[in-house]
């Protein structure tokens, strides 16, 4: 069976299979550069700590581990619903004010693979904490935009992407792909991985072609939306709500056009013919939006595996995951998981209203609050996809669009909705708060907050898989004596790293998660310390004064 090789190797090396025992380095220049591996990082204290005083060794006590895995976006490629035509305007000097980036990335086409991949790695870590008789992973928790564009197919991979299965990253004609990395798609502003085919990416970033990776012609994209079998995580997964699980390209609420243009054969290729100056003329394109699917278009292969799903639905589909049945048949996507010592509270930051940020409304808010305040004798740990750098969003639930395909669910909005400063200053009213937990932002980050009252609380936002540096999160509470410490550890993806190493690779789903990963290290509009995060935001050690619960 596929990937049995593979974890019968992973169980046999020693190490924790972490950062802590090797990195992965990007290219230092603005030149196209594969990556290398690097030593490890120890566990250091972060600067802001407000305790220094903690337990011997032989006494600190780990209460809870868990993985976090965020921002994967798995990504239909090949939708019609896409825009990645926008991309070019990211780059481009003239239109420094556009406000539309990451429309398209060249290692998308190998979301599922990469999934795969980090599957794999923390599947890696659970059997190294077992066989070390370290604290076990409790569960993982995958903190939103766990799909790219709201759409089944991407919510499909997600769901086999956790418990295993027959995994296939394509839509349309299942045997070829039909998106714009196509040789015959026509258009330099992609990277195409055909080495005879130029684009901008070869002419002006120095971007090599798929034979550097030892693939033959074509072999690339046949090879990435080939059907595999992925392996299963070996520890619970629970789930967050993200902006692009609920909205349109993870900004807009649907509708009927998006509906009919997402399951449809006829996917836009350039801008609307009238907009003669995008970057001066976006905003009154914003106001209509119905009009980017105007412009000129190829025809694809229609496939309803691609509708749109509402939050229901979503949440339905994940029941056990976290998600209950009373959150389905009430449609909110919020919920609490416990144990002996620990309250997690999983909240819905993404906006029906639309745009990316996130914010809570008022009822969730006020459930929020009971939920905290009944959690007395147990610490309180928050989990979500936006977390307080980016609980900015202030559009009314109201503006969800009316037709959309289960307007129940936003009747009555929850309205009005609340942001960073509002629920930050309800935390800091609870001692037993320590840390929220979050992604979004695809960067590793992390913040000290403290309040008024002198209260602390950690708040932690951790990297996408999608971008650099494509890696998850260990987290573990640890009892430190007059303290508690939560200790982060970084985990790259299972896979080779040097050029030689993954084009002797002879596990294709490795092989395409490597080169996933040297792509989003080399991508042109991003900017690799700044996802990767400062050296204290990786693998650390955060304290805090114990709370009395």
């Amino acid at each position: 069976m596929p990937f049995e090789w593979v974890e019968a190797a992973l169980a046999s090396q020693t190490g924790t299979g972490t950062t802590l025992d090797q990195t992965i380095v990007p290219p230092a220049g603005n030149a196209y550069a594969p990556l290398a591996v690097g030593p490890g990082e120890p566990w250091i204290p972060h600067p802001a700590n407000p305790v220094t005083v903690r337990a011997k060794n032989n006494k600190r006590r780990v209460l809870v581990a868990f993985s976090q895995l965020s921002d994967i976006h798995l990504t239909d490629s090949e939708s019609p619903l896409r825009v990645e035509w926008m991309d070019r305007f990211a780059e481009d000097p003239h239109c420094s004010t556009f406000p539309v980036g990451s429309a398209w990335r060249p290692q998308e086409t190998l979301s599922t693979q990469t999934m795969a991949a980090m599957v794999l790695a923390l599947n890696q870590v659970q059997l190294a904490r077992t066989a070390s008789k370290q604290a076990p992973l409790a569960f993982a928790v995958s903190t939103g935009d766990n799909t790219d564009n709201q759409q089944r197919n991407e919510l499909d991979w997600f769901k086999r992407g956790i418990v295993g299965g027959a995994q296939q990253g394509s839509s349309g004609d299942l045997a070829r792909y039909e998106g714009v990395q196509a040789p015959d798609w026509g258009d330099r502003a992609y990277w195409i991985p055909r080495d005879d085919v130029p684009d901008d990416y070869k002419t002006q970033h120095g971007w090599p072609g798929e034979s550097t990776w030892g693939f033959g012609p074509d072999q690339f994209l046949t090879s990435a939306i080939g059907s595999f079998s992925t392996p299963a995580l070996n520890h619970p997964c629970k789930v967050a709500f993200g902006n692009h699980d609920g909205l349109v390209q993870g900004t807009v609420a649907d509708s009927e056009l998006y509906r009919q243009v997402a399951v449809g054969g006829v996917k836009t290729a350039l801008w609307p013919a009238a907009v003669a100056d995008p970057c001066n003329h976006f905003g009154k394109l914003e106001q209509n939006l119905d009009q980017l699917f105007t412009g000129p278009a190829k025809v694809v292969t229609p496939d309803p595996s691609r509708r749109l799903v509402t939050r229901r639905e979503y949440v339905q589909a994940l029941v056990g995951q976290g998600f209950t049945q009373a959150n389905a048949d009430s449609c909110t996507a919020y919920y609490t998981l416990d144990d002996r010592r620990f309250r997690f509270i999983v909240l819905d930051t993404t906006n029906p209203g639309g745009k990316e940020d996130g914010s809570i409304g008022a009822r969730q808010f006020a459930w929020l609050e009971a939920r905290i305040s009944e959690a007395a004798g147990r610490y309180v740990i928050l989990l979500s996809h936006h977390g307080l750098h980016t609980l900015t969003n202030p559009v009314p639930a109201a503006d969800a669009d009316p037709t959309s395909a289960d307007p129940d669910c936003f009747a009555p909005p929850d309205d009005p909705r609340m942001r960073a400063p509002e629920v930050e200053a309800m935390l800091h009213q609870h001692p037993n708060v320590i840390a929220w937990v979050a992604g979004h932002t695809h960067q590793n980050r992390i913040t000290l907050r403290r309040g008024a009252n002198g209260h602390v609380l950690w708040d932690i936002e951790t990297a996408a898989h999608v971008d650099w540096p494509c890696q998850s999160r260990i987290l573990e509470v640890i009892d430190d004596g007059p303290a508690l410490t939560i200790r982060c550890t970084m985990v790259d993806h299972a896979g080779p790293v040097a050029h030689a190493d993954i084009a002797a690779a002879t596990d294709p789903v490795l092989k395409l998660a490597a080169v996933h990963r040297e792509l989003a290290a080399n991508d042109p509009q991003v900017d690799t310390a700044e996802g990767a995060g400062l050296r204290e935001d990786r693998n650390v050690e955060l304290t805090l004064p114990k709370p009395a619960i």
